[in-house]
This record gives C-alpha cells, sequence and structure tokens, in this order.
C-alpha cells in the first residue's frame, strides 16, 4: 500500500516496550515508597508486650510484618513479591528475624529475663526502626501482564487509526485515478464521434461537389 503507515508501525513496536520497561519501574519504586510508610505504620503494633518484656522486638515485627504481607489485598491478588527489611539505628537487622541468629541462639541457650527483654527492646526503640520495602515485579506477574496489555493496545489503537486514515486516502485516490480514466475514456468516445461526423459530413461534401 502506497500510504501504509510504517513509521507508525515501527515506532508502536519500538515505543510500547519501553513505556512498559519504565511504567514497570516507576510502579516498583512507587509500590517501595508507598510499602515502606504502611510497613512503618503497623510495625510494632500493640507495645505493651514488647515494653513489659513478654516477647523480643524482633519477633513482634515479625509477627506484624507477616501478618501485614499476608493479608494485603493488592500484594496477593497481584502475586507481588516484596521483600521487607527493618533494621534499628545501630544498623542491626530486626527482620527478617533469622538474620539475628546469634542473638536467638544466647537467647535459647543462657535465657533471659523479661526485664532485660524489656531493656533491650528499649534500647531498640529508642534507636529508631529503619523499614526498607523492595518490590518485584516479574514480567510474568499479573500486573506486568496487565501493563504490557495496556501499552500494547493503545499502540494498537494508534497504529489502527493511521493505517484507517491511509486506507481512506488510497481509497480516495483510487476512485479519483477511476473517475478520471472514465471521463478521459468519455472524451475519447466524444471526440471519435465527433469525428465520425465530420467525416460523414466531408463525404457528403464531395458527393454534393461531384455532383454540381
Amino acid at each position: 500500500m502506497k500510504y501504509f503507515p510504517i513509521k507508525i508501525a515501527v515506532a508502536c513496536l519500538l515505543v510500547t516496550p519501553f513505556l512498559y520497561l519504565v511504567t514497570l519501574s516507576w510502579c516498583e519504586k512507587t509500590l517501595d515508597n508507598a510499602y515502606s510508610n504502611r510497613v512503618q505504620n503497623i510495625l510494632m503494633g500493640d507495645t505493651a508486650p514488647v515494653l513489659e518484656g513478654r516477647i523480643r522486638i524482633e519477633e513482634q515485627v515479625a509477627k506484624n510484618i507477616e501478618a501485614f504481607l499476608r493479608s494485603d489485598s493488592l500484594l496477593t491478588r497481584l502475586h507481588i513479591d516484596m521483600d521487607v527489611s527493618v533494621a534499628s539505628g545501630s544498623g542491626r537487622i530486626i527482620y527478617p528475624l533469622f538474620s539475628d541468629v546469634d542473638a536467638l541462639i544466647n537467647d535459647m541457650t543462657h535465657g533471659i529475663s523479661a526485664q532485660e527483654t524489656a531493656k533491650n527492646n528499649y534500647d531498640v526503640l529508642n534507636r529508631g526502626l529503619t523499614v526498607t520495602a523492595r518490590t518485584s515485579l516479574n514480567h510474568g506477574s499479573p500486573l506486568s501482564l496487565i501493563l504490557l496489555g495496556v501499552f500494547s493496545g493503545i499502540s494498537f489503537l494508534i497504529f489502527l487509526a493511521f493505517y484507517r486514515t491511509a486506507s481512506a486516502r488510497a481509497a480516495k485516490e483510487s476512485l479519483e485515478s477511476v473517475e478520471l480514466i472514465s471521463e478521459l475514456q468519455n472524451k475519447k468516445e466524444v471526440q471519435k464521434k465527433h469525428l465520425e461526423e465530420l467525416n460523414s459530413e466531408r463525404k457528403k461534401l464531395f458527393a454534393d461537389i461531384e455532383q454540381m
């Protein structure tokens, strides 16, 4: 096709994956920030057991985070992989729980009083806790497939619009060409008929002259 939108087709093929990757990266950063704040808000929950030394702060944090991750509808429905880490002001990892293996072994071996646990918990709280959430949107995840489908659909609609415009233009030119050819043929027929009339009149004129 003379007016096939080849440039638009190439542009759609190149721009679609670019926009998909940029948007996917933006979604990851947005989710990271949003969930870091949300986890920060539910981090401690009921602080009474922590301050009274009935539970280690690491266990309280782990219990609250895991319950939050299991119950969050966005994460579960879209199968979003999220890694959460919590560190104290001194840099000690509070969550994931298995990161503090030495302290856990020490507690299990020597035991620790509620008062000492409360003191340790208070020290950690006093230094502050920093939450980091990292989202991993795999290319096969529902959210990534939705984004890819949206951008592919938009690109297809844009290409379709240009294709229809080009097709209409080509059809118009084709019709104009047919009309022009028809008009030329009609003119040719008129001229042919006119020539035939002139020949007929000339023959008649010659016949009249011969009779004189």
